[in-house]
């Protein structure tokens, strides 16, 4: 799996060099963090990059749609008892729920996914020459005769269908708005910045840095990604739960066991008791000060979700957060157009993006 998002890493930055560096253009760097999601969850997922990084451009719309769709898909999520009963109706299929053919919305995510599995299905990986050295598609697994149901021995054509826009989904948007976060955690903090890149700076040079050479080696960087999405959860309260069969009480009163309950990591990850006064800062340090308050912290970190609800796909998302950023900082010089506000944070629906992350970048010596 790290061979194969080597790859991407190594693609975007060509791109971004090509594009970017002579001459030099003022850009907006948030979608590129997307781009190369997008490109790493599909190469994962379908066996092939969709070729964000190559167009330089939201292909088909899919950024766009997603973030149009937020306002309706969040209003669904925390109402679903309400739309439950509505699709009964037929009211919500007709009006509310994306199709293949909208031209706006999760629909353009739909209509691409389509067209990938219909790409797939035709044997596009005999064509485009085989991954198996490299191992196997997301995609492979869910056709695979030995994952199914007991009615049917394998995967509904449905449910396949179900999981591949699922990654789309959460394999691209989310990651690249931790990416976003970490970068202007670090570029608006000189002090922080001359910290990251002495780490970074002593990694072997010449090639690109593996996951366990980044873990052993940049404990403050590792620092930095966990104020990242400590700060700036992704996705946050989208990982509800059931209390126990017998209720449970919180605070006083008593939560019956139909209820949903869910931790909004925005701002239990803020908490003061834990955190300090200044729990609303990005300061790595506090991850290295003390060693049993830095588990407490861990322990309490609620942006992937937890336990049995925990985001399947937490480890690829956080090889991405300790690969991606480091040789972005390693190869280039980043000057944001505004130091002390690099970018607009905009939360719809229950997820987070970065906008306007306007920036020049230039070859370090």
């Amino acid at each position: 799996m790290e061979g194969r998002l080597d790859e991407r890493i190594t693609d975007w930055m060509d791109e971004l060099q090509t594009r970017f560096v002579e001459p030099r253009k003022t850009f907006d760097f948030a979608p590129w963090t997307t781009y190369l999601a997008y490109d790493v969850i599909s190469e994962m997922s379908f066996g092939r990059p969709m070729g964000f990084t190559k167009a330089g451009i939201d292909l088909f719309g899919l950024i766009k749609g997603f973030h149009d769709q937020q306002p309706i898909a969040g209003l669904m999520v925390r109402l679903h008892p309400f739309f439950n009963w509505l699709s009964k109706t037929g009211l919500a299929e007709k009006l509310l729920l994306p199709k293949p053919t909208d031209k706006s919305g999760y629909g353009r995510l739909m209509n691409a996914r389509d067209r990938i599995m219909a790409e797939f299905e035709a044997g596009f990986r005999e064509k485009r020459g085989s991954n198996r050295d490299k191992g196997q598609a997301f995609l492979e697994f869910f056709y695979n005769e030995e994952i199914g149901t007991k009615e049917t021995g394998r995967l509904t054509k449905d449910a396949i269908k179900s999981e591949a826009l699922l990654l789309l989904i959460v394999g691209s948007d989310t990651t690249s708005t931790a990416m976003q976060a970490l970068l202007i955690g670090i570029l608006t903090a000189p002090q922080i910045y001359d910290k990251v890149m002495r780490e970074l700076d002593a990694l072997p040079a010449g090639q690109i840095a593996q996951h366990d050479v980044i873990q052993k080696s940049c404990p403050y960087y590792l620092a930095c990604v966990k104020e990242a999405i400590r700060l700036v959860p992704s996705a946050p309260t989208y990982f509800p739960r059931h209390p126990p069969p017998e209720g449970i009480e919180l605070f006083g009163k008593y939560i019956p066991p139909v209820a949903e309950v869910a931790a909004n990591p925005y701002f239990t990850q803020r908490d003061p008791k834990l955190y300090g006064e200044e729990g609303d800062a990005f300061r790595p340090e506090r991850w290295l000060e003390d060693p049993v308050r830095a588990a407490a912290m861990d322990k309490y970190e609620f942006t992937f979700g937890y336990g049995s609800r925990m985001c399947l796909g937490k480890s690829l998302a956080m090889m991405e957060l300790y690969k991606s950023p480091v040789e972005f900082l390693r190869e280039f010089k980043i000057t944001p157009l505004n130091r002390e506000s690099p970018a607009r944070l905009v939360y719809k629906g229950g997820v987070f993006w970065h906008e306007d992350f306007n920036i020049t970048i230039e070859k370090r010596q």
